[in-house]
């Protein structure tokens, strides 16, 4: 099951599959053995519902239960049903909760987990990176470093995946103004990402990490703007020429010949 269900004590875990018939949330009936989730009140979902059901787990630490039976799950099996990442679709609440931290020199990932995409070739991955914080293990959001100014750019390096590309050109003035660089430093500059020719795209990410950042839109209707000099929030990508800080989250993009660095933009405040 991908869950270690040897582990809690549930009735025979084959009987129970054989008597599974879809999942209860999404009525999907053709799901891989590896794709389901057997909870300890034996109630099978797939994976992918699951960590949709239990996202205030991640975003506010809180306990929750199982969508039938309203059965508590315990933090050991919550860990175990985000073990390997399925959501394509992830997004911030808001710019304090729990999963979004502002990034720094001791941010380190503990692994990645790869997400097959559907509809997509072989050998186009996603590897999701998962950091540490409070001894649970989860993806996270990060607040920038402050940028002087966001240049929007032409690039046609990501298969179309997204509707634009900005650069933030950061604020050498300010104190943490290297944080993007020892993240890349200490995350990605090291054995297992030296091979150039396949990490490229990596590599000249971090040439000008200590000048400036590059994220990537999917939708700009989909952006939250906060301009807090006019006190206003509102849906959709505004650049204006003053001094700001995102909201976005990183990971990998495996390509067969090239892996990239993604940082997803999802807020700005100016």
């Amino acid at each position: 099951m991908g869950n270690g269900t040897s582990k809690n004590n549930y009735k025979d875990e084959k009987e129970l599959l054989e008597n599974f018939i879809e999942c209860p949330i999404c009525f999907e009936d053709n799901i891989k053995k590896e794709d389901l989730f057997i909870l300890s009140c034996n109630h099978i979902f797939c994976k992918k519902c699951l960590q949709k059901h239990y996202i205030d787990f991640f975003n506010k630490n809180q306990i929750k239960q199982c969508p039938i039976c309203r059965n508590n799950s315990n933090i050991k099996e919550l860990k175990n049903i985000y073990e390997d990442w399925k959501l394509t679709s992830y997004e911030p609440i808001n710019w304090t909760q729990y999963n979004t931290i502002e990034i720094n020199n001791n941010i380190f990932i503990k692994r990645l987990s790869t997400l097959d995409l559907e509809n997509f070739p072989d050998g186009y991955k996603l590897l999701v990176p998962f950091y540490e914080i409070n001894k649970i293990e989860k993806p996270l959001f990060f607040h920038s470093s402050k940028f002087n100014i966001l240049n929007p750019i032409i690039s046609d390096d990501l298969d179309n995946l997204f509707c634009l590309t900005i650069d933030g050109i950061l604020d050498l003035t300010k104190d943490n103004c290297y944080s993007w660089y020892n993240f890349l430093k200490n995350n990605f500059i090291k054995k297992e990402f030296q091979d150039k020719n396949i990490y490229k795209y990596l590599f000249k990410v971090f040439e000008y990490s200590k000048v400036k950042m590059r994220f990537c839109i999917r939708d700009i209707n989909n952006i939250i703007t906060y301009d807090t000099y006019n006190g206003t929030m509102e849906y959709g990508l505004k650049i204006y020429e003053r001094s700001c800080n995102v909201l976005f989250r990183t990971y990998l993009y495996q390509k067969p010949d090239d892996v990239y660095l993604i940082n997803e933009l999802y807020a700005i405040c100016y």
